[in-house]
């Protein structure tokens, strides 16, 4: 048996000994096998300490909800069936099962919202099999969001394969979804076996028919579903645990942006040393790893209508100054630091040379808070240096005649909108997606670090799409990516190099390899 050790801070050290009993939680056991073991804990620490149900019960609020049904796949001949299910709004599922002597019961006799994520019909019959269900709901430690229903607008439907990629017809609907303000568009749900969302406040963004994405015997249709959700600033809650020593409190706060923004500034100030003075006055400035000097001149003309460094913009502060007498140009050079550029990030075409306008996730998504306009701008490389300046936050750019769009959504640039004038280049700039290669042949193969068992949460993030397409753009805009690995709507942006992978029926597995040399087609151009 194994166990873990969960150290605490100094001033619980007098109660070692109780900790030592406490924290030995047994590692690989079964859920229901931890939630006693966490039960106990919290017993021995009340004795302990007299103050934990105080924390517990302030920050350990558990929030259940029904989990939805995406798709489902029944074994051809036998009375085995599994259910995907997702959770909305953040929370993750918790399961239990029921074993087969629970003949007479249902999921719904753990409570009502748990649903079937296995059924095996075959207790009884197959020796191996001891579990008839296994049921599932969803838990958060928040209350689920308030919602509202989108409007919709622009409804058209497509009979292309590359207008519906998702689709092995070629057939699908885009609706464009807008929320009011206040609210901000959820994550788009996939629901195989449905043209319609069939959930409170939800509405169809897109349908595709006879979807690539459903694990039937045969395809089905598939509608992805999105809701408006309240935008939600900081919140801080504050418990105060009562002991038998002095009062402390624990504060947590949780921070939700507001979709479509980076939380990760491209910019930082400048640390400043010591000054020099004759004449005229500089400061030495250094910026921290990562980040190089930008700096800007402010003329002698500009200076006397007041116009100061910090009015450049944030993080900017004086680097030199002079008294703009005599042969004096600049009353002040403003510097902040920005992030470098990582050597692999490249430009790549997205769509058609001279003929394509940049989309986010469909042929309608162009929202403009994906990307702010710069007129008067001269060429295509003078608008590549503009994106540049703003780096990471710019993920690519769109130009047409004088006027440069940087684009800067976070989940990158997917979709290139053929237009009917010419003129329109959209490119995107990052982690290139011609240099994700197949591991060990890419299909059916799930990513791993070094080895076939090497797969740490801390190895990727999760994003959420259905198309393979659109989680390689996720790759290209995200600050690290050393490839990806796609399944069932779930795409993980891997921050660990990719040297192994291990057979997963339906994934998908990709590493980044920059010697790669990518497969170039009329459609698929890297411009330098």
């Amino acid at each position: 048996m194994i166990y873990h050790f969960i150290i605490l801070y100094p001033f619980l050290w007098e109660h070692k000994k109780c900790l030592l009993h406490v924290f030995l939680v047994r590692a690989g056991s079964s859920r229901t096998t931890r939630s006693l073991d966490w039960m106990m804990a919290k017993s021995l620490l009340s004795l302990c300490f007299g103050w934990v149900p105080a924390l517990c019960a302030g920050s350990m609020d558990i929030h259940t909800a029904a989990p939805v049904q995406t798709d489902s796949y029944c074994a051809r001949g036998y009375p085995i069936c599994y259910y995907t299910l997702e959770c909305l709004h953040g929370y993750s599922l918790e399961c239990k099962s029921l074993r087969c002597d629970a003949s007479e019961k249902v999921c719904e006799d753990f409570g009502g919202n748990f649903k079937a994520s296995d059924w095996n019909g075959m207790c009884g019959t197959w020796e191996e099999v001891e579990d008839r269900y296994e049921c599932c709901h969803c838990i958060g430690s928040m209350p689920v969001p308030q919602t509202v229903a989108p409007s919709t607008s622009f409804h058209r439907c497509y009979d292309s394969g590359g207008q519906c990629p998702d689709s092995f017809s070629g057939s699908c609907c885009y609706t464009r979804l807008t929320c009011p303000s206040g609210y901000s568009l959820s994550e788009p749900l996939g629901i195989c076996g449905e043209t319609e969302c069939g959930i409170e406040n939800y509405e169809a963004s897109e349908l595709n028919y006879m979807a690539s994405d459903c694990n039937g015997v045969f395809p089905g249709d598939r509608v992805l579903c999105q809701t408006c959700v309240k935008d939600e600033g900081e919140m801080t809650t504050t418990t105060t645990l009562v002991t038998t020593q002095a009062p402390l409190t624990l504060v947590m706060t949780t921070i939700t942006t507001t979709p479509g923004i980076s939380a990760t500034s491209d910019y930082t100030a400048p640390n400043r040393s010591a000054e020099e003075c004759d004449g005229h006055c500089s400061y030495p400035l250094s910026c921290p790893n990562g980040y190089h000097l930008k700096c800007h001149n402010i003329p002698c003309s500009d200076a006397k209508e007041g116009t100061l460094c910090n009015d450049l913009g944030e993080f900017y502060q004086v680097k030199s100054w002079s008294n703009c007498s005599a042969g004096d140009v600049n009353r002040y050079e403003c510097c902040r630091c920005a992030r470098q550029r990582p050597s692999t990030a490249e430009w790549e075409l997205v769509g058609t040379l001279e003929n394509g306008a940049c989309r986010g996730r469909t042929p309608t998504d162009n929202s403009p808070s994906y990307y702010s306009v710069h007129h008067g701008v001269n060429d295509i490389e003078e608008c590549k240096g503009l994106c540049l300046e703003q780096f990471p936050s710019c993920k690519g750019i769109e130009y047409s005649r004088g006027r440069c769009e940087i684009w800067t959504r976070p989940e990158g640039l997917f979709l290139s909108a053929d237009v009917n004038v010419s003129g329109f280049t959209c490119m995107r700039f990052g982690w290139a997606t011609q240099h994700l290669v197949p591991v060990d042949g890419g299909s059916d193969r799930a990513c791993r670090a070094t080895t076939s068992t090497d797969n740490q949460p801390s190895y990727y993030k999760v994003e959420h799409t259905t198309i393979l397409e659109d989680c390689k753009a996720r790759c290209a805009a995200a600050p690290l990516c050393y490839g990806i690995e796609f399944s069932h709507g779930r795409c993980e942006i891997w921050v660990q190099p990719i040297r192994a992978s291990t057979q997963r029926s339906g994934f998908k597995c990709f590493a980044y390899d920059p010697a790669a040399i990518p497969v170039f087609t009329e459609k698929n151009i890297l411009l330098p």
